[in-house]
């Protein structure tokens, strides 16, 4: 029985008001991230991408005395993504 890799999933169990869908600004920018490799991929913009493309953002906060939080920065992006085999690519 192939059941896959096993690591297909993310769930966050809070709401946040740093966006307006109410996810956090790092899931809402890695997920924006993830459909733009889709649609360069698709589109043919990109023909060397494969699918099951991975993004992670990564942003510096600074907490108030209030206890909120405010981002400050982007600190690190990663993307990773399938690509045709380097000889077909040339």
């Amino acid at each position: 029985m192939d059941v896959g890799a096993g690591d297909q999933g993310i769930m966050f169990g809070y709401a946040s008001d740093e966006t307006e869908d109410c996810m956090p600004l790092t899931h809402s920018m890695a997920t924006r991230l993830g459909k733009t490799l889709t649609d360069v991929r698709k589109s043919g913009l990109l023909w060397w991408l494969r699918p099951d493309g991975k993004t992670q953002v990564t942003i510096e906060y600074v907490q108030r005395a209030d206890g909120s939080v405010e981002p400050q920065k982007i600190h690190t992006v990663v993307i990773s993504t399938q690509h045709a085999e380097p000889l077909k690519a040339t």
